[in-house]
C-alpha cells in the first residue's frame, strides 16, 4: 500500500507542479547568468524592458491571488523612479488556516512563469504563427519520457533538438520576417522579468508543503475506495506533462537568447577594449 501511494504521489508531483518548479528555477539561474554577464548594462535593460516585461510578471502574482481567494492590499504595475528600486510589487492577506489559500502561495509565487508562458505563446500564435508551429512540432518533448535521460543518446538528442530550434527561432524566414521583429520585443521583455524573488520562492515552498499533503491524504483515500482513480489521476498528470512542458519551453528558449546575447555583448565589448 506505502509503495504505491507513494510512487502516485512522486509521479504527480512530478509531471505538474513539479515541473513548474523546475522551470521557474531554470528561469531564475538563466536571468542571474544574464545579468552577470550584461554587468552594470543589465540594469539599465531591466528598468528599459520593465515597461513591459513588470506589468505581466506583476499581473502574474495578481491573478493567481485572486483565483486562490487573497486579497489584494496594494499593487504597483511599474515604478521605474523608485527608491528602492523595486520596479513593481503585489502585496496580499490570506486565512493561513485556508487549505486552498496556502495552495495558492505556490501558484501565487509561480505566477509570472505561468503569466509569462502564456502571453509569450499568444504573442506567437498572433504574430508568427508559422514560427510557432515549426517549433512545437521540433519540440517532440513527450518523447523525452520513454528515453533514458542519462544515456549519451538521449543527452545527443537534446542537443539536436536544441540546435533545431535555435536554427529554426533564427532562420533566414524569421529574421527577414518585420512581425519576427514586432514579437521579439515585447518576448525578450517578459522573458527577462519572469525570474522570480527570494519572496516569491520563499511563498511558492509554502504552497508546495501544502499541495504534497494534499496529494497524499486524496491518494490514501482513493487507494481504500477506489485505487483505479488513483492511477486514474497519475495517468492525467503524466498526459497534462507533454503540454506543461511545451507551454513553459517558450520561455525558457526566451530566456537562453537572452543569455546568448549577453555573451556576445560581452565577447564584443572585450575585443574592442583589447584592440584599443
Amino acid at each position: 500500500m506505502v509503495g504505491e501511494v507513494f510512487e502516485n504521489l512522486l509521479l504527480q508531483l512530478l509531471f505538474t507542479v513539479g515541473l513548474i518548479a523546475a522551470f521557474g528555477l531554470v528561469i531564475w539561474l538563466l536571468n542571474r547568468v544574464f545579468y552577470k554577464l550584461a554587468g552594470d548594462y543589465g540594469k539599465v535593460a531591466c528598468i528599459l524592458t520593465g515597461f513591459i516585461g513588470t506589468p505581466v510578471h506583476e499581473a502574474g502574482h495578481a491573478i493567481f491571488c485572486v483565483l486562490f481567494g487573497h486579497k489584494v492590499v496594494e499593487m504597483k504595475l511599474y515604478q521605474p523612479n523608485s527608491k528602492d528600486g523595486v520596479l513593481g510589487y503585489v502585496s496580499h492577506t490570506y486565512n493561513k488556516k485556508n487549505v486552498y489559500h496556502q495552495i495558492g502561495n505556490f501558484f501565487i509565487g509561480l505566477g509570472p512563469i505561468i503569466l509569462g508562458s502564456g502571453v509569450l505563446l499568444l504573442l506567437m500564435f498572433l504574430l508568427v504563427p508559422d514560427l510557432l508551429g515549426e517549433l512545437s512540432d521540433t519540440m517532440n518533448l513527450l518523447a523525452l519520457l520513454n528515453l533514458d535521460l542519462f544515456s549519451f543518446s538521449t543527452i545527443g538528442y537534446i542537443f539536436e533538438i536544441l540546435w533545431e530550434i535555435v536554427t529554426t527561432f533564427f532562420g533566414t524566414a524569421s529574421l527577414t520576417d518585420p512581425l519576427w521583429w514586432l514579437f521579439m520585443i515585447p518576448a525578450c521583455s517578459i522573458a527577462l522579468h519572469m525570474s522570480l524573488s527570494a519572496s516569491d520562492i520563499k511563498g511558492s515552498a509554502i504552497g508546495f508543503i501544502f499541495i504534497v499533503s494534499a496529494l497524499l491524504i486524496t491518494n490514501i483515500i482513493l487507494y481504500f475506495v477506489n485505487i483505479d482513480a488513483m492511477w486514474a489521476m497519475t495517468d492525467w498528470s503524466l498526459r497534462i506533462s507533454g503540454f506543461i512542458l511545451n507551454f513553459l519551453m517558450i520561455s525558457i528558449l526566451l530566456s537562453l537568447i537572452l543569455v546568448f546575447i549577453a555573451g556576445v555583448f560581452k565577447g564584443a565589448s572585450k575585443l574592442i577594449k583589447l584592440k584599443k
